[in-house]
C-alpha cells in the first residue's frame, strides 16, 4: 500500500514540476527558518544560567517616561544600590555595575590598551558565579585600589608569572593592586569584563563625573540585587519605587 502511495506522489510531482518546486521549496525554506528560530531562541534562553542563584537576581529597570508616556530603561542613580540593601529586608545582596571605554594600563614599564574594564561592589562576587582562581571572593574587591584580572587577561598581562599583589595603573589615573583572578565569562554572560575594580573609581577614571555617582538626580549605571526568597520579587518590586524620586525634568545622563 505504501509503496502505491509513493509512486503516485512520485507520478504526481514528475506531472507538475513547476507547481511541486514551489511546494518544495516553500517547505524547505519554512523549516530552515523554524530550526534558525529555534536556534536563536535557545541560545537566547542560555544566557547567564551558569549562575547559581540566578533565580534570585534581578535587574531594577526604572520608568523613565514623562507625561504619561511609559519608558523602561536600565540605568539607575549611585546610592540606589546601597540603600535597597539596607532598607528592604528581602533584599540580601545588591550591586552596581558598569564598564569603561578603551583605556591605556600601565603595568611593569609597559603599556596597552584595554576596553571593557568593569566597575562593580564587592557583592557582585557573592552574587554571580565567576568562580576565583586565586584570591579571596569576600575580600578582592572590598577596598579601593583593588583589582581582579580575569584568566586570560593575567595571561595576556604576566605570562605565565604570578600576577597577585602587582600593580597596575588604569587610566593613567589610579593605581590598583592585583587580589584576585577570576575566571572567563563564559560566552553567554551578560557581563563580558577583562577585569575588575571598585566602583569608587569611576570618579578617576572619569573626573568629569564629579558626585554624580552620589546623586539621586543622576541615572547612569546598572542595579543588581539578590532577594532572599525567590518568591519576594513581587512585594521587593512594589517597595522599590519608594525610593525613586519623581522628578519632571529629564535626568541627567552623564554617559550622553
Amino acid at each position: 500500500m505504501l509503496r502505491n502511495y509513493l509512486k503516485i506522489a512520485i507520478r504526481y510531482l514528475l506531472k507538475h514540476r513547476g507547481y511541486s518546486a514551489i511546494n518544495v521549496l516553500g517547505l524547505a525554506i519554512g523549516l530552515a527558518c523554524t530550526i534558525l528560530i529555534g536556534l536563536w531562541i535557545q541560545d537566547e534562553l542560555s544566557f547567564d544560567g551558569f549562575h547559581a542563584n540566578g533565580d534570585r537576581i534581578h535587574r531594577v529597570l526604572l520608568d523613565a517616561g514623562m507625561h504619561n508616556n511609559s519608558h523602561v530603561q536600565w540605568k539607575t542613580q549611585g546610592p540606589l544600590a546601597a540603600t535597597l540593601k539596607t532598607d528592604i529586608p528581602e533584599i540580601s545582596h545588591a550591586t552596581r555595575y558598569s564598564e569603561t571605554g578603551r583605556l591605556l594600563l600601565t603595568y611593569d614599564g609597559q603599556s596597552i590598551l584595554q576596553d571593557k574594564i568593569g566597575l562593580t561592589d564587592p557583592d557582585f562576587l557573592a552574587m554571580f558565579t565567576y568562580p576565583m582562581i586565586q584570591g579571596d571572593p569576600a575580600t578582592a574587591l572590598s577596598s579601593p585600589g583593588s583589582l581582579i584580572l580575569t584568566e586570560s587577561m593575567a595571561r595576556k598581562l604576566y605570562g605565565d608569572a604570578d600576577p597577585m599583589d602587582r600593580v597596575l595603573n588604569i587610566g593613567g589615573a589610579v593605581d590598583c593592586m592585583v587580589k584576585g583572578v577570576i575566571q572567563d565569562p563564559p560566552v553567554h554572560s551578560t557581563f563580558q569584563f577583562s577585569c575588575l575594580i571598585p566602583f569608587e573609581h569611576v570618579i578617576d577614571i572619569h573626573p568629569q563625573f564629579g558626585n554624580m555617582i552620589e546623586d539621586w538626580h543622576v541615572n547612569g549605571w546598572q542595579t543588581f540585587v539578590m532577594l532572599t526568597d525567590v518568591h519576594a520579587a513581587g512585594s521587593v518590586s512594589d517597595q522599590v519605587g519608594r525610593f525613586v524620586i519623581p522628578d519632571e525634568e529629564e535626568e541627567e545622563d552623564p554617559f550622553a
